[in-house]
């Protein structure tokens, strides 16, 4: 298990030996391969590590549901332009940061208490956590400023978790 480290908090998330296991299931890594060619060709591959998209949460073991989950393949476009707001607004203003949860299950969802209507479901959305230590009033009243300034022209749906954790995603323009 790895633990992201920051002066704020702590998160536990799955750590090699869990997307081993996961990439050793039939199928998932030529997957993976597939996803990476299909992140290369839309110019977005050094956004974040391919994997860590697949990755459900940070209460997996919680839950009692897997680490990571393969999203259908006809869903892998979805994310695409979640990973440009990433790429083009969201590192410039808050420095690099660890996709903490991507592709969510229904399953897993489910048991996680995430919203029925989720767009994690609909590999469109990511929640994010940035590696440098902020406060998190600092943070979200930046946040805040780029959602009213840039959310309209992005359809950004933003959300402000606890701590320093947060939600993206280019679904439809809101915020909670």
């Amino acid at each position: 298990m790895l633990l992201l480290g920051c002066a704020i908090h702590r998160l536990d998330l799955p750590g090699r030996s869990e997307l081993q296991d996961f990439l050793a299931i039939d199928g998932n890594a030529a997957a993976l391969a597939r996803f990476e060619a299909l992140l290369v060709a839309e110019g977005v591959a050094d956004v974040v590590p391919a994997a860590d998209l697949w990755r459900q949460g940070t209460d997996w073991q919680t839950v009692g549901h897997p680490a990571y989950a393969l999203p259908p393949e006809e869903m892998w476009p979805a994310v695409v332009p979640t990973l440009r707001v990433l790429r083009d607004d969201v590192r410039p203003l808050i420095g690099p940061f660890v996709v903490v949860s991507g592709f969510r299950t229904a399953e897993y969802n489910a048991a996680a208490g995430g919203a029925a209507g989720s767009r994690h479901r609909w590999f469109e959305a990511v929640d994010v956590v940035p590696r440098r230590s902020w406060e998190r009033e600092e943070l979200h009243g930046l946040l805040l400023g780029w959602w009213g300034e840039r959310g309209p022209t992005l359809n950004l749906g933003l959300g402000l978790y606890s701590k320093t954790r947060f939600h993206v995603d280019t679904w439809k323009h809101r915020k909670w």
